[in-house]
């Protein structure tokens, strides 16, 4: 059960594209919506300022009328979400931004990170920098990438989840998606398609063997409150097969995995979860699982 998602803002309308997403997975999993910001202190360096070695000091006017307009921002967003009936909490935080943001995942017990994302430029275009890439390789929540086409207004209100591809590559890692996966698709009674893709030269009893692996990964997975199906695709470039797929399909969401240890460059598929997180047109959720979950 997801009961609390973590909602980075940093104040402009570009950072608030996720909102929707995020309001329509509180408002249907009954979850509290914490919107967080990381004030980031306003500096100085004159000669009339208070300055020891040329080092810079805080503006302590101009720094708490930046900390009182945040504070103010939060404020306002969070009573637009109270009229709509959703929980939310607000967290003005200090500090450097990722360090900030991981701590309060934590602290917060956060299930879900929500975040934007350009759809043309990829996780090296992040919003909020390269936020994503360091939250997915040193924190254990999951995150959860809203595609945003340029120059286009998110829809209002965002339509549930109703399928969900979960995408494969044969190891118990990649396998550990499962709990996140359905305790985020089973209040949206979601149906399931878990994908596996193999190249088109394999041999019978390879793809046999990988059907039998599929098989085997649903009746693992299996769901009693959604439809799960499996999907074997031959293909020589997995991340444009699953991205194909999902498109084909109509899915609404992508799940895919990372190991994480080195960033988003260090992917379970090797490069293919980076390159779907690229190359999708809709919501990708990554998530870093444990070479030795408890």
């Amino acid at each position: 059960m997801l009961t609390s998602i973590l909602l980075p803002l940093d104040g402009s309308p570009v950072g608030e594209d996720a909102l929707p997403t995020a309001m329509m997975l509180a408002q249907e999993l009954h979850a509290t919506l914490q919107l967080v910001h990381v004030h980031q202190p306003i500096m100085q360096v004159y000669a009339n300022d208070l300055v020891v070695g040329e080092i810079p000091t805080v503006n302590t006017a101009l720094d708490a009328q930046c900390r009182a307009d945040e504070t103010d921002y939060l404020a306002q967003l969070a009573g637009q979400l109270h009229a709509a009936g959703i929980a939310v909490e607000t967290h003005l935080l200090t500090g450097v931004i990722d360090q900030a943001l991981a701590t309060a995942a934590v602290e917060l017990h956060t299930d879900l990170i929500v975040m934007s994302t350009h759809a043309r430029r990829g996780l090296n275009r992040m919003l909020l920098g390269d936020l994503a890439s360091v939250l997915i390789r040193h924190s254990n929540t999951p995150v959860l990438l809203v595609h945003v086409q340029p120059d286009s207004i998110p829809d209002l209100p965002v339509p549930p989840f109703r399928s969900i591809l979960v995408a494969l590559d044969g190891s118990p890692l990649s396998e550990q998606v499962f709990p996140i996966t359905q305790a985020l698709g089973a209040p949206l009674h979601a149906e399931y398609t878990l994908l596996h893709v193999v190249a088109p030269h394999e041999s019978g009893s390879q793809r046999s063997a990988a059907q039998q692996y599929l098989d085997a990964s649903a009746k693992q997975f299996a769901d009693a409150d959604g439809t799960v199906q499996t999907a074997l695709i031959f293909h020589d470039d997995p991340a444009e097969a699953i991205a194909d797929y999902a498109h084909e399909h109509n899915i609404d969401l992508i799940v895919v995995s990372t190991h994480g240890r080195g960033g988003l460059s260090q992917l379970l598929f090797g490069s293919v979860s980076n390159a779907v997180v690229q190359e999708a047109d809709r919501a990708v959720m990554v998530y870093r699982p444990q070479a030795h979950p408890a």
